[in-house]
């Protein structure tokens, strides 16, 4: 007997992790894409994930998630139209899990196992990115200056300098870490599929280029790190808006929570996936 799949989603804090998980609930409780997938068995609060989806429909922000009320979830989920079933770990929504592996270099036995055992991961990079530290600006703070800015740009009033601290660190070099400790603990399994979720890409600007293309401009530190552990990572890039549009505008949220199928506020964009399947990077991880 063949030993069911598991998948994993993996994020830093503030990814819009629990915006996909919100949505992704609707999605199986309401089967509105074609592609569906059924909940054979839940471990974890089924009440804290119907509070999720109810304040998605109503296009409400949920509150950030704190590291001693985020509880793992895992999914175990079958595909509607047959096929085998599967599992999804949510070790953590809030990402602080993962920000503590970056910044104290450990992680507990459990998540090592789970990491290990993981046949594909879900990794969600919201596309508000921490840039990395200029090297003007690290040579203001050894001077004890105000950083400088790169020539051209307009500052507002300038900030003392600060002790840099591993929290400071650029989204990618956290990123590339995260994989790194992932591929460490795999012990040369076959090579990892990891789908990239870029959140809230309807922010991103216009024109608005393919997630590949803009996963090379923007990071492109962890592009290099992807395409060259091509032997041990099979990546795919998509693009997702899950929330549908701006809380914060008074109309443009009522429109949302006035949606007939709330599936159409998802926004897709990548390989093989219609504009509302949130499901396409999971079907891709279990092929």
């Amino acid at each position: 007997m063949s030993i069911a799949k598991q998948l994993l989603l993996m994020g830093l804090p503030e990814t819009g992790k629990t915006t996909l998980v919100a949505a992704l609930w609707h999605l199986v409780e309401s089967k509105e894409v074609e592609r569906s997938l059924s909940l054979q068995r839940l471990e974890g609060d089924r009440t804290a994930l119907n509070q999720l989806r109810d304040l998605w429909m109503n296009a409400t922000a949920p509150e950030r998630t704190e590291q001693d009320t985020a509880q793992p979830v895992v999914l175990q989920l079958v595909p509607t139209a047959g096929g085998a079933p599967f599992s999804l770990h949510i070790p953590d929504m809030a990402g602080e899990t993962y920000r503590s592996q970056w910044v104290h270099r450990q992680w507990t036995q459990e998540h090592a196992e789970r990491v290990e055992k993981a046949d594909g991961i879900l990794l969600a990079i919201h596309t508000k990115i921490r840039k990395p530290t200029l090297l003007c600006e690290i040579q203001s703070a050894f001077n004890g200056e105000p950083p400088q800015p790169p020539a051209g740009k307009k500052t507002g009033k300038p900030t003392p300098a600060r002790a840099w601290e591993p929290e400071h660190a650029s989204t990618q070099v956290m990123l590339v870490d995260l994989l790194q400790f992932a591929l460490a603990a795999r012990r040369g399994r076959k090579p990892l599929r990891v789908a990239v979720l870029f959140t809230a890409w309807d922010l991103v600007p216009s024109p608005v280029p393919k997630p590949e293309d803009w996963l090379d401009q923007e990071l492109p530190l962890l592009a290099q790190y992807l395409h060259s552990n091509a032997g041990l990572l099979a990546i795919r890039c998509y693009g997702v808006s899950a929330q549908g549009g701006d809380y914060t505008k008074a109309a443009e949220r009522q429109a949302l929570a006035d949606q007939l199928l709330h599936s159409e506020r998802i926004q897709i964009t990548g390989p093989d996936c219609t504009p509302h399947d949130l499901t396409a990077p999971i079907f891709w991880l279990l092929a």
